[in-house]
């Protein structure tokens, strides 16, 4: 019988051989952790996507069909922050108690969207109240911890986007013993936003050759994971690489947004620097063990579906990294020249979307 595949991931086997030494409270963190994996893949993932699509439907969001947030998710998560936490991992910096934590902060960081979308991850304490001292022990400080590195990874506190510390100030970011909340809580934030591929699209509402889904306001956020291929990560570089496979029809469409449409590249600039600048205010937190503040980005356009059978017509490439002193970027061109045209033009969605069909009609 093949183990789950939680249970596979770097985090969990480093978390396996923990030895009987370390456990100096007679705690196999490791088989908890397997039992809790076991129970959440099995009661509570699945009904996530569900359920805030219903809570959405309730309130009137267009938006609210997501693309997946649950057991595929969570172990994309997981893989990512194992790249993210390669070295970390080899050179015996990361505590084991530390990747027991992690694991259970990425399993329960969108939990919350269970009881609907809208600030989800302040929801994380209601679910985790049903997972009984059997299961987590009673340890309510830990509990608490858990709960906070979770909610860390997005949304606002009292408007300010800066939830690392707003959320985790009870905790010292840089205290030099016990848990490292703020380093952990980086990493689920990183590890997340890396975890945006084509296995988060809907497989069932997606017409794979148009592109087009009956998932109304949400329609272009499947339309980019469907898209996107697993990301790479090269912490040694500082760099995190990410490459979209699409046809032309997918850069011409305008696809729904919310109450709005946008086209496929437009969608693609604000995502890519979304990511950039969580790599940068992500980055004081993770300094001086992970090192990453370089987005690589390339996109190839096949002229036929499945790309490597077919003849490329275009590929846009940008990498986006800090130059000069120090802003915070309000946009791609403040991070990259990549994005302009050799007379100056912003290769936005428009712009591509003329250069693709002047290419259709007379040939690559």
């Amino acid at each position: 019988m093949s183990r789950p595949v939680n249970l596979q991931s770097k985090l969990a086997r480093f978390l396996e051989e923990q030895p009987d030494a370390d456990r100096a409270d007679g705690i196999d963190y490791h088989q908890r952790f397997a039992a809790i994996d076991e129970y959440l893949n099995k009661h509570v993932h699945p009904k996530v996507n569900e359920g805030a699509a219903v809570a959405a439907q309730l309130i009137g969001d267009s938006a609210g069909w997501l693309t997946d947030h649950g057991e595929e998710h969570v172990q994309t998560v997981i893989k990512r922050a194992s790249d993210l936490l390669a070295q970390e991992i080899a050179t015996g910096r990361l505590q084991r108690y530390e990747a027991y934590l992690l694991l259970l902060a990425i399993h329960l960081h969108d939990v919350g969207n269970l009881l609907g979308r809208d600030e989800h991850e302040k929801k994380i304490l209601e679910i985790m109240s049903t997972l009984g001292p059997s299961l987590m022990g009673n340890n309510p400080l830990e509990r608490r911890m858990i709960t906070r590195i979770a909610m860390a990874h997005g949304g606002r506190v009292d408007g300010d986007k800066d939830t690392l510390t707003k959320v985790l100030s009870e905790y010292d970011p840089y205290a030099s013993e016990g848990p490292r909340t703020h380093f952990l809580a980086a990493v689920l934030r990183i590890a997340d936003e890396l975890a945006e591929d084509y296995t988060r699209a809907s497989r069932f509402a997606l017409d794979t050759e148009t592109g087009r889904t009956q998932v109304r306001g949400s329609e272009i956020y499947h339309v980019y994971a469907a898209h996107l291929q697993p990301a790479t990560i090269k912490p040694q570089e500082g760099t995190a690489e990410l490459k979209f496979t699409v046809l032309p029809q997918h850069l011409t469409t305008f696809y729904r947004k919310q109450d709005s449409e946008i086209l496929l590249f437009d969608e693609i600039r604000e995502r890519v620097l979304k990511l950039y600048r969580e790599c940068v205010y992500c980055r004081r937190f993770l300094l001086p063990h992970i090192h990453l503040d370089r987005v690589k980005i390339t996109i190839d356009i096949f002229t036929e579906a499945y790309g490597m059978y077919g003849e490329r017509l275009h590929q846009e490439r940008f990498l986006l990294q800090e130059t000069g002193y120090p802003t915070y970027p309000e946009s791609l061109e403040a991070v990259t020249n990549d994005t302009l045209d050799s007379d100056g033009t912003v290769k936005n969605g428009a712009w591509l979307k003329a250069l693709i069909e002047s290419k259709i009609a007379t040939g690559p």
